[in-house]
């Protein structure tokens, strides 16, 4: 998952960076970097990235080299 992607990600399921570093165990700074392609984490932080933005109801789509992503509008805080 490319850093722009787990940024919107994170930004459909209105999730702040801060957030997103608490819920996925993973530091701010790292997922500053990667968003903004600074930085290329390794698996174990790459997995923890994507489980937590599932758990948090993000579903990815990979079609030939294009990836997307959507999110339950039930998951998003402050609607439901």
């Amino acid at each position: 998952m490319p850093g722009i992607v787990c940024q919107a990600a994170r930004d459909l399921l209105g999730l702040t960076q801060q957030d997103f570093a608490r819920l996925s165990d993973v530091s701010k700074k790292t997922i500053n970097d990667y968003e903004n392609q600074k930085l290329e984490p390794g698996r174990r932080i790459l997995r923890a990235l994507r489980e937590t933005l599932e758990r948090e109801g993000a579903r990815f789509y990979v079609l030939g080299d294009a990836i997307g992503v959507v999110a339950s509008r039930a998951c998003v805080p402050g609607r439901g």
